[in-house]
């Protein structure tokens, strides 16, 4: 049976996005406390990253937290939208799809690879 036609899947896929999703929340939050925060608390995200994100934000708006499960980029995005102002129902939204695209895209290449391999 097809993973997408499977109800535990399903269950399975949604339970790790809002999962994700809540755990994501904390960069949310982090960028509302402001810019020296998120500076001081992830020194990863420089000044010419962070001003890349905000212009970008001001370019497409939250629509551009369907890129926020992408690695690296992904705890930068999250953290910017708090700092914008991007409202939390807006930001729940983006990042549960990102979140549900990406945990599908997993399971399906992880069902490939147990049929490639295991020969189910």
């Amino acid at each position: 049976m097809t993973p997408l036609l499977d109800i535990k899947a399903w269950l399975v896929v949604l339970i790790a996005s809002a999962l994700g999703t809540g755990a994501a929340l904390a960069y949310y939050y982090l960028g509302k406390e402001g810019v020296h925060a998120v500076m001081e608390r992830l020194p990863q995200i420089t000044e010419d990253r962070w001003d890349r994100a905000t212009h970008l934000y001001h370019e497409v708006g939250s629509r551009l937290l369907i890129l926020s499960s992408v690695p690296v980029i992904g705890a930068l995005l999250q953290t910017a939208a708090g700092a914008m102002g991007v409202g939390l129902t807006a930001y729940v939204v983006w990042v549960l799809l990102s979140r549900v695209l990406r945990n599908w895209i997993l399971l399906l290449l992880f069902d490939q690879t147990l049929q490639l391999f295991a020969g189910r």
